[in-house]
């Protein structure tokens, strides 16, 4: 736990000796801050790991069989210990959030798993079939 300590000390330090040295050019210092906080270099400083507490049966599963890279199940654990898209775009250094939603449906199908509020082409093929049916019938 010390140690883990020091070395988000030693983070914050980095970070405060970027804002010294970069604070007059924001397009430098951004991309120096970028690099520090981003997930390689957070992994490389052992400030972020993969917490497989967190993770549901079916994502532990999946990382047991090799259905799931350590990437996504890291992706997965940084969500489930309520990082939010844009905290993820940071992290991973993608430029919008459709990259992490992408990234998020191709998990789930993996997993088998359906996204909220999302109606997958068959069900909707289905129901519009079923609905024409319907219609004739009357």
């Amino acid at each position: 736990m010390k140690d883990f300590s020091h070395r988000r000390l030693a983070l914050i330090r980095e970070l405060i000796g970027l804002a010294f040295l970069y604070g007059h050019d924001t397009e430098l210092f951004y991309r120096r801050f970028i690099q520090a906080v981003g997930i390689r270099s957070l992994k490389e400083k052992q400030i972020i790991g993969i917490p497989e507490e967190v993770l549901e049966n079916a994502e532990q599963l999946a990382l047991r069989e090799g259905r799931l890279s350590e990437a996504e199940i890291e992706m997965c654990s940084l969500e489930k210990c309520g990082f939010t898209d844009e905290e993820l775009c940071i992290l991973y250094g993608y430029k919008n959030k459709n990259s992490i939603y992408v990234k998020r449906c191709r998990i789930n199908r993996k997993l088998n798993r359906k996204l909220e509020g999302y109606v997958d082409f068959e069900t909707l093929l289905f129901g519009t079939l079923f609905l024409i049916v319907l219609c004739l019938a009357c």
